[in-house]
C-alpha cells in the first residue's frame, strides 16, 4: 500500500520543482528585448519590465534623414534630447502635439527646459493641435519606415514605470496607413505653429 504523506510529499516536490523553473524563467523576459529580433515585422514590449525609455533612444538614434512624431505628452528629457540631437545633425523633426498638454507641461516648466531648446533648431517644426478634443497619440515614424505607437507617453512615468506597451512596426501597409495619417493631423486647419518667444 502507498503511503499517502509520501504521494503527498511527491506532488509537492513537482509542483515546487515546477515553480522553481517558472521563477527562474519568468525574470529574463525584460531581457529579451536584447535577444529579440529588430528587424521582425512587429515587435511589443512592457512597462515597468522593460525600459521602453531605452528602446525609444535606440529606435530614435537609427533616424537619418525624418522623424514625424505625433505624442500627447513629450516631456521625457532623453527623448527631448534625442530629437535635438538628431535635428542637430541634419534630420528633418516633425513634431505633433496636443496644445492644452503642452500648456500644462510649460507652466511649471523652468525657461531651461529642453522643449525650448528643441524647438529653437533649424530643422524641427512643431504643430499644435487647438481643438477640444485631446491629440492622443503616442507614435512616431523614423525614416518612413519604422513606426513606434503603443499606450506609453513619451514621460518618465509613462515610460518607465507604468504599465504600458510600446510596439515596434515595421510592416509597410502599417506604416504607409501612419504617414497619411500624420499628414492629415499636420494639416488640420486648427492646429497653430509653435515657435517661443524665449
Amino acid at each position: 500500500m502507498i503511503d499517502a504523506f509520501c504521494v503527498h510529499t511527491r506532488i509537492m516536490q513537482w509542483i515546487l520543482k515546477g515553480w522553481a523553473a517558472v521563477l527562474l524563467i519568468v525574470p529574463l523576459a525584460p531581457s529579451e528585448e536584447g535577444r529579440a529580433d529588430q528587424s521582425a515585422p512587429v515587435l511589443v514590449y512592457y512597462a515597468p519590465e522593460t525600459n521602453l525609455e531605452q528602446v525609444d533612444l535606440r529606435i530614435l538614434g537609427a533616424a537619418r534623414r525624418s522623424v514625424d512624431f505625433a505624442g500627447y505628452d513629450p516631456s521625457n528629457y532623453a527623448v527631448i534630447h534625442a530629437l535635438s540631437r538628431l535635428a542637430q545633425g541634419g534630420v528633418r523633426v516633425r513634431l505633433y502635439r496636443d496644445g492644452e498638454q503642452l500648456a500644462n507641461t510649460l507652466r511649471r516648466a523652468p525657461p531651461t527646459h529642453p522643449l525650448y531648446r528643441l524647438v529653437g533648431e533649424a530643422n524641427v517644426s512643431v504643430q499644435l493641435r487647438e481643438a477640444r478634443a485631446a491629440m492622443h497619440l503616442k507614435a512616431y515614424l523614423v525614416d518612413g519606415r519604422v513606426l513606434r505607437t503603443g499606450s506609453a507617453n513619451f514621460s518618465a512615468s509613462g515610460l518607465k514605470r507604468q504599465d504600458n506597451d510600446l510596439v515596434v512596426i515595421r510592416d509597410a501597409a502599417a506604416v504607409v496607413g501612419f504617414a497619411a495619417a500624420f499628414e492629415r493631423l499636420w494639416a488640420r486647419p486648427d492646429n497653430r505653429e509653435w515657435r517661443p518667444s524665449l
